[in-house]
């Protein structure tokens, strides 16, 4: 619960902070998803979900790799995360991820869908194999 509210401090800093925090996280994350129940399962989710979100949407060009490797390490930690829930809540953490997918009819005014929702697919469903 610290860590995650450390990352949502940090969720404006340079790439590499939040790739460290973020790894540091999924390395802890397993201890807490035993401990999880109910709501606190999905907040968990979703939270991570948002950073993902958010660094595709707002991510910078010119951090490249390093927005890249916090996007993976993010999807690492969710992966980790839903690995060691029961199995009922792995169906909800799925179901709840697919909910958050954008759909594919978006598109913009050149009739074809932004690349960064694209992207954020592409993210959010690697998410889900995980």
């Amino acid at each position: 619960e610290l860590l995650m509210g450390h990352l949502n401090e940090k969720s404006n800093a340079q790439p590499e902070v939040r790739t460290g925090i973020a790894d540091v996280l999924s390395k802890v994350i397993p201890i807490a998803a035993g401990e999880c129940i109910g709501p606190a399962v999905i907040e968990i989710i979703n939270t991570l979900l948002e950073h993902i979100r958010k660094s595709v949407v707002e991510g910078t060009q010119e951090a490249g790799g390093s927005e890249q490797t916090y996007q993976e390490t993010l999807i690492h930690a969710l992966g980790e995360y839903a690995n060691h829930l029961p199995d009922y809540q792995k169906i909800d953490s799925m179901i709840f991820i697919l909910n958050k997918v954008p759909g594919s009819d978006r598109v913009d005014d050149t009739l074809e869908r932004p690349e960064r929702e694209v992207m954020l697919q592409h993210l959010l469903l690697k998410a889900l194999l995980r």
